[in-house]
């Protein structure tokens, strides 16, 4: 859990506030020059010496459901076609970090980053539309190995 500032702790609750809460996107894979950075605002942003792109999206959270692994929902403008040209080129799920961090202080994390993969995409002439997953730890074998001679010969 991160620690907010005293100053998102003081705009939160506060009834009005002169703060601006901004929603931040990176989309990153291996096979990627650069990451694609966007900040969900008109402006463009530098947030650690990185240039966040103002581009319009709108991420949806998934009901509060302990039978299923949440699955979030990712909408970006298709105004610029780079984002389909990125994601047909790429071979393998690209890893996408969002994080809030405030006008004022662009450089400090207020919340996030939040790690998922993109699952699948679908795209139109307006949106692009995709499935963001968490990883599945749930179901990952625990011990991670096996204790076994070949990998523990020290053992037996």
């Amino acid at each position: 859990m991160r620690q907010q500032s005293s100053t998102a702790v003081n705009a939160m609750l506060s009834q009005e506030t002169d703060e601006v809460f901004l929603s931040c996107l990176r989309i990153e894979h291996p096979e990627l020059p650069i990451s694609l950075c966007f900040v969900n605002s008109r402006k463009k942003l530098v947030h650690n010496g990185e240039e966040y792109l103002g581009f319009p999206f709108q991420i949806d959270l998934p009901d509060d459901d302990s039978e299923s692994v949440s699955e979030i929902s990712l909408t970006i403008d298709n105004v610029d076609r780079q984002i389909v040209e990125t994601l047909r080129e790429i071979s393998s799920p690209p890893t996408v970090s969002h994080f809030v961090v405030m006008a004022s202080t662009p450089d400090q994390i207020e919340a996030g980053p939040f790690d998922m993969t993109l699952r699948s995409a679908d795209y139109n002439s307006t949106t692009v539309t995709g499935k963001l997953c968490w990883e599945d730890f749930m179901n990952q074998k625990y011990p991670a190995h096996d204790y076994a001679p070949a990998n523990f010969p020290g053992l037996f």
